[in-house]
């Protein structure tokens, strides 16, 4: 592996990286807790139990739910995120950098000194941090294209790349050899991807705005998906080296070079291409086990 890696020159080794902090706290996913329903108050209670339990968490991993998303059917500006349930979401695109309103609305504790409570997610994530001490980083979840169906074209929102919607191709074992829903529907429906010339305003426009409301990194979902968009694009492996020279640069400025966990990442163009910076991944098998086409003995 050292060889290779001074070959490509691509990827770092474990040791030559800084595994960030949270490796050594208990952290607290809210997915199984609320999948796409996740909200404010159920993350407050969340972490309420956990501290009254006697595990007060270290991290709190915000998964998906909070961003703003639609169908394509959908207007531009109406959400869809109340409207779709977990399963069916990979059809959904984003459509604004910034959370959506069941986020936006929340209201701060406290008043500043003209009697105003602070709003949004910037709010919320302070009002956690200060109540329950434990807490020193909060993550947030997003797809390696923004959401599972990429960006919405033609939203006319300034912040957002320019994107186009691209079929997926799937290679001819993985068609043979499994069966995904969520591939499925990702297949059927396209996903909509930032050129991969501009992917540095993908990563710099939603990260920057996620550290600016106290954000302290992502986990990063759905990376396999690059291998299967990339025909128009030079090869899985040129999309994939403009996707994680992007990332990793966006790392670098707004999460301190090491806030990211990466998530279906099980790929070779991730481990070559897109472990620069990045040092922990989630690789339990549990949600394979729920998946008799996909928990057979090839799986490690």
């Amino acid at each position: 592996m050292r060889v290779v890696r001074v070959h490509l020159g691509t990827f770092k080794l474990l040791e030559e990286k800084n595994v960030p902090k949270i490796v050594d706290k208990f952290g607290w996913c809210t997915w199984d807790a609320f999948y796409l329903m996740v909200h404010p108050r159920g993350v407050w209670e969340g972490v309420k139990g956990l501290v009254e339990g006697g595990c007060p968490p270290g991290l709190v991993l915000i998964d998906d739910g909070w961003q703003s998303i639609c169908h394509d059917d959908d207007p531009v500006g109406q959400e869809g995120m109340t409207r779709t349930s977990a399963g069916e979401q990979m059809p959904c695109r984003l459509i604004d950098f910034k959370e959506n309103f069941k986020f936006r609305s929340y209201e701060g504790k406290k008043k500043d000194e003209v009697g105003v409570c602070s709003k949004g997610m910037g709010a919320f994530i302070k009002d956690l941090k200060e109540e329950f001490g434990s807490v020193e980083n909060v993550y947030v979840w997003h797809a390696l294209c923004g959401y599972w169906g990429g960006i919405r074209p033609g939203t006319n929102n300034p912040e957002l790349p320019e994107c186009r919607v691209i079929k997926p191709k799937l290679s001819p074992g993985l068609e043979r050899t499994m069966e995904d829903l969520a591939v499925d529907k990702i297949v059927n429906n396209g996903v909509g991807l930032v050129l991969p010339e501009v992917a540095h305003k993908l990563y710099g426009g939603l990260h920057s705005h996620l550290q600016s409301v106290g954000i302290d990194g992502v986990k990063v979902d759905v990376i396999h998906l690059l291998e299967m968009l990339s025909e128009e694009f030079g090869g899985r492996v040129e999309l994939a080296k403009a996707y994680y020279k992007a990332l990793t640069d966006s790392m670098k400025k707004h999460f301190n070079g090491n806030g990211v966990i990466a998530s279906m990442q099980h790929c070779n163009d991730f481990m070559y291409l897109g472990t620069e910076a990045i040092s922990l991944g989630r690789v339990g098998t549990s949600l394979t086990k729920l998946h008799a086409s996909i928990s057979s003995p090839h799986e490690h």
